[in-house]
């Protein structure tokens, strides 16, 4: 690295309890590198408006219930394990689950015949339903990862 001086900048992101595994990979990886910089995670109020401004984003807007539960839920995730905990990127897979929580209701509403409630505004319950969604997708992400073995050998 230190061939190259104002040409090139690397940077290596990764959480802080991975740092002193990843220096200790090669005996001169940590004479290499001139700074670490440490990020502190969001605070509850900053997650929520973060939160907010992503649905915004969107099209949307939340109620003051709905961000309580949206902030109680990122708390809760981050209390049980703040290793992973991935600040931003919690609260955008969390929007992203509105929306397609938001467009499903919409959607069964109108196959109903009935007229869709106002999808603009984000309601407590919506949010909620969009929680449980992110939290079921956190899991089946997990179930995905495996390996198929065929028990009968065959030959290349």
């Amino acid at each position: 690295m230190e061939l190259y001086k104002d040409d090139v900048i690397v940077i290596f992101a990764m959480y802080m309890n991975e740092v002193e595994g990843f220096l200790a990979l090669d005996e001169g990886l940590a004479s290499r590198i001139s700074e670490i910089v440490k990020f502190e995670d969001y605070s509850e109020e900053e997650l929520r408006a973060i939160t907010k401004s992503m649905i915004l984003e969107k099209g949307f807007e939340a109620s003051e219930d709905a961000l309580d539960s949206a902030v109680k839920y990122l708390a809760e995730k981050k209390s049980r394990d703040s290793r992973t905990f991935g600040n931003a990127r919690e609260a955008r897979k969390l929007c992203d689950a509105l929306v397609r929580t938001v467009a499903l209701k919409s959607y069964t509403e109108m196959k109903q015949g009935k007229r869709p409630a106002d999808i603009g505004q984000i309601t407590k319950a919506d949010m909620e339903s969009a929680i449980r969604t992110a939290e079921k997708s956190n899991i089946d992400k997990g179930a995905e990862f495996g390996f198929a073995v065929s028990k009968t050998p065959q030959a290349l």
